[in-house]
């Protein structure tokens, strides 16, 4: 399935979709509003976007000073932004947790193809934010019952050690993701390596250990 323009049912996961979301100090009538205030330099300026609609936000966006290190922040800051969106609006997450494994592309017609894709090309930056983001509330939503503690020393099913499925797992979670770690836990569940209640033990032992550093 795929989801290649954000109107109709999908306009939710529009930035000018309306739902408060508080960035910073300050509450925005939606995301674009919040995206846009952004670019400038204090919170005065910031402020005066706080009840625009998305189409009054992006138009005044582009009559601001703009801030000097924007094109470096600016992913950042839309990651954060979406994030904030559908965490802060319980509805709006289940909706797009709904989406299941759809591909979710912000086709348009106004010619971004940086954030979106227009006739089926462009970077879709916004669209893989929000696939990026749909992947890891359904792995925080998949961990929140991991039991607290460490695991007790175990032999292993087959070839490979506890030890070694351990490492990988750390490895992959310096190197990628919480969401990368824990995948490769449960294909080894899956696989008959370890059990479900092993890798759920192992990946509570690894996030421990990574935010006691």
């Amino acid at each position: 399935m795929k989801i290649d323009e954000f109107r109709g049912k999908y306009f939710f996961l529009s930035n000018f979709y309306d739902a408060p979301i508080k960035y910073g100090d300050i509450t925005y009538r939606n995301n674009e509003a919040a995206f846009q205030a952004q670019k400038c330099t204090n919170e005065a300026d910031r402020i005066r976007f706080a009840d625009l609609s998305g189409r009054e936000a992006k138009h005044l966006g582009r009559e601001v000073e703009l801030r000097a290190d924007w094109e470096m922040v600016k992913n950042e800051i839309m990651r954060d932004i979406v994030r904030a969106k559908f965490t802060q609006n319980e509805r709006l997450m289940e909706w797009l947790i709904a989406t299941e494994n759809a591909y979710i592309e912000e086709g348009n017609r106004w010619g971004d193809r940086y954030w979106g894709t227009v006739n089926g090309v462009g970077e879709n930056r916004l669209g893989k934010i929000l696939m990026m983001l749909r992947s890891e509330i359904l792995t925080e939503r998949s961990i929140s019952q991991i039991p607290t503690g460490k695991p007790v020393d175990f032999p292993a099913k087959n070839f490979m050690t506890y030890t070694d499925i351990r490492k990988e797992a750390q490895n992959r979670l310096n190197a990628k993701s919480r969401h990368e770690a824990w995948l490769y836990l449960e294909n080894m569940a899956d696989s008959g390596c370890i059990d479900k209640t092993d890798a759920r033990w192992i990946f509570s032992d690894i996030l421990s250990e990574n935010n006691s550093v």
